[in-house]
């Protein structure tokens, strides 16, 4: 589960966990387990191409707001992950001087989707190799 938009200011790395802080401190859409996603996770939201706005983004993770968004994976000590969604690219970028938005994702949702994509490869496997498991 994704937040839809991003945070409305772009902020240094260091502030991100904080941002992240705030909405589970707050509960926000009744839940406490965001974080920053995994540039992996960030990069399953890029579009092939640009949206009827220009972005490389689903239009309902809101179409106005243009979109830098940082990760939780880090480069070397200096440097994070970021997904630019304007350009349709991923990069790494200086933490203590470069300024992104942050868009956070839920903890469990994305363990229990992985689950039933397994459960259901697994259904598929059974039904092709004709096992009765």
């Amino acid at each position: 589960m994704w937040q839809q938009a991003a945070s409305p200011e772009h902020m240094h790395y260091s502030l991100a966990a904080e941002w992240i802080n705030n909405l589970n401190k707050r509960g926000f859409a009744g839940y406490n387990d965001w974080r920053l996603p995994t540039l992996e996770e960030a990069m399953t939201l890029m579009e092939r191409a640009p949206n009827s706005a220009g972005f490389y983004i689903d239009p309902i993770f809101n179409s106005k707001q243009r979109s830098w968004m940082w990760t939780a994976d880090r480069g070397e000590a200096d440097s994070a992950w970021y997904v630019n969604f304007n350009y349709g690219y991923s990069k790494l970028n200086r933490i203590k001087s470069s300024s992104n938005q942050v868009r956070a994702v839920r903890r469990r949702q994305l363990k229990n989707s992985f689950i039933n994509l397994c459960q259901q490869r697994r259904q598929f496997s059974i039904k092709i190799f004709g096992l009765n498991h």
